[in-house]
This record gives C-alpha cells, structure tokens and sequence, in this order.
C-alpha cells in the first residue's frame, strides 16, 4: 500500500516536474538528418524523471524502516557474503546521478562525442568497483556455476553498465519508444524482485517501480510530442535499469537482465554491424536503426513505439517464465528471443533496403 501511494506520488511528481522542465529549458531543434521531429521540442525530461525518483525514493525510505533494516542502510550482504558500507548499497544511485549530469550537459551543451564516452566508461567502472558487480556465471552446457576473477568481474559489470546507458541513449529517437520500453524492461525487474525474496529484493523492486511511475508521468508529455528525456533521461535510465539488473543477476543468471534489454541491444548491436561493414563511422550520428526505418516508411511514432513495447513485454514474460523454472532455462530463452530478434530485424532490414 505505501508503495502503490508513492507510486502515484512519482507519477504526478514527474508529470508536474516535466511541465515546468518544458517552460525552462532549451528545445531540441530539427537537423533534417538524423532527428525526426519536424518542430522545436524541449529536452532534458530525465531531470524531472530524476528528481521525481528521488524525491519519492527518499520518502520510501523514511515510511519503510524495516526494509531498510533489511536492505542493510550501514551494510549490505552481496553474493559472496562480505559486509561493505553503505556507499556500496548507493553505487547505482551514484551512477545514475552522475550520468545524469553529464546527460544533462550534452542536452545543453553538446558535448563532444569522445569524452562524453570517456566520462560515461569511467562512472560505469567506478560503480562497479564500488558497488556490486557480478562474480560469476551460470553456463547451461556445463549445467555448473563459473566463479569470475575479481577483476573480470567487475570489468564485465562495467561494460555493461556502458552498454546499457549508451543503447539507451542510441534508441531514444522516436516518441514513446526508448522510454515506454524502458519501463517494461523496468517491470520485468520489479517483477522478479517482488517474488525473489532476498535481503534487500523489497527496496530493490520499490526503486524499480518508483522509476517506473516517474517514466509514465514523463510519457504523458513524450507520447504528445511535447518533451523529450533527451540524454539526461535515457542515460539516466540505462543506469538505472543495468545497475538493478545487475543485483539481479547476483545468482549467476545473466541471462535474465540481459533478455529483458533485447529490445534495445538486437537494434544497436545488429545496426552497427551493418554500420561497420559498409565502413561507416560508428561515432557519427545517423538514421539507420530500425526504428527510424519503421518511421520513415510511415509508421509513425506511435504505432513504432507499440512494436517495440510487444517485443519487451514478450521478452519480460519469457524471461520471468524462465527465470522461475531455472537459470539453464533462463539462458536458453535468451537464445531463443536473441534469435527471434535478430532474425525479425534481418527480414525488416531486407525489405527496406
């Protein structure tokens, strides 16, 4: 009950935090090339989404003392079983704000492409060196749990804390369609946690669902063509997103988060292959991801938007499904949804060449 009241909370937060942000900040202009609207729209709604979760996450924590007790407020238990301070428990919190800075930044100030790399791959190691991180792997083959090197470990976190925030970003083109899938993927998340039953899962699914409501409350403006996240918001948002996945997986199932992010990354990954193989810069801006294909061919926003939310809440659902059977079958379907995937975007990209 405190959570659904805080929900509705964010939700309103967000959509009055977003009409304010709408009245302030610069607007995103057309550049008759990769952008797709066709008039000035203001940016940087991740702001509002951002201070709307953190004002409700703040007030979650005070209304729910014994989740905090649970969750460890001065000391977390992680999968190897070792106590470390608070800052740890916050890394994603961290994260997050960070990458909502520089987001907010590039939305200002267009910064160059190469040290906003830069600065997004440092925060992404630094949170997984001081938050958790994964430290092993299930394999299905081999049916068998693969501890990891501690430095693989977290360098592997760290990447994909990377990829996440930047597939995120590389997807928020189109109204309602990185965003709305965000919060499916977010949900799948919340799901999960809500059944897990660990220490911490309680406030784990309570920041995944606050996160969610926020997303709404922006979506309300978003869908109209009205605001955009811009990158404060789909930084911010791939933070959050990778870093909850990565508390998810602290089992070894890395196939769990990573089939609820395969909206995004079958896009990106299979779009720069193309990319790459006809020599293209991969840093330079452009309009060859399927999503921008659906909508030159005359789909529209909101009809591209509703293929991709039915891709993640298929993914979800085959996702919780295996997860509740277990981590062999949780790989498998990855596979499967990965091949599902990537064979609906070969087909797409064959009838648009």
């Amino acid at each position: 009950m405190i959570l659904a009241s805080l929900s509705i909370l964010a939700f309103l937060a967000s959509l009055v935090l977003c009409r304010l942000i709408m009245a302030v900040v610069p607007k995103d202009a057309p550049d008759g090339g990769r952008k797709t609207q066709t008039i000035a729209v203001p940016t940087s709604g991740g702001v509002a989404i951002g201070a709307a979760i953190g004002i409700m996450w703040a007030a979650f924590l005070m209304v729910a003392p014994e989740m905090i007790h649970d969750y460890g407020y001065e000391q977390i238990v992680v999968a190897n079983s070792v106590l470390f301070s608070s800052f740890k428990g916050h890394a994603l919190i961290f994260l997050s704000l960070a990458v909502l800075l520089i987001g907010a930044l590039d939305d200002r100030y267009a910064l160059p492409t190469k040290p906003k790399f830069a600065a997004l791959a440092t925060a992404s190691l630094l949170a997984a060196m001081f938050g958790a991180y994964v430290d092993g792997i299930f394999f299905p083959v081999a049916d068998a749990y693969f501890p990891l090197a501690i430095w693989l470990g977290i360098g592997g976190t760290g990447v994909w804390f990377f990829v996440m925030m930047n597939t995120t970003n590389f997807m928020d083109g189109s109204n309602g369609l990185a965003m709305g899938t965000l919060a499916i993927m977010l949900g799948g998340l919340a799901a999960y946690f809500h059944v897990a039953g660990t220490h911490f899962s309680g406030l784990l699914a309570g920041l995944a669902t606050l996160t969610i409501a926020a997303i709404l409350g922006f979506l309300f403006w978003n869908l109209q063509g009205k605001l955009y996240a811009g990158d404060a918001g789909s930084l911010s948002g791939g933070a959050m997103f990778s870093g909850l996945g990565i508390y998810a997986a602290q089992d070894g199932n890395i196939w769990f988060p990573a089939t609820l992010a395969l909206p995004f990354l079958v896009d990106v990954f299979m779009t720069l292959l193309w990319r790459a193989r006809r020599g293209h810069n991969l840093l330079t801006p452009h309009r060859h991801h399927a999503y921008q294909l659906f909508i030159r061919s005359g789909w529209g926003h909101i009809k591209t938007a509703l293929l991709w939310w039915s891709f993640a809440v298929f993914c979800a659902a085959a996702a919780l499904w295996a997860a509740s059977d277990s981590k062999a079958m949780s790989a498998y379907v990855f596979l499967g949804m990965l091949g599902l995937g990537v064979a609906l975007w070969l087909i797409h990209r064959a009838r648009t060449r």
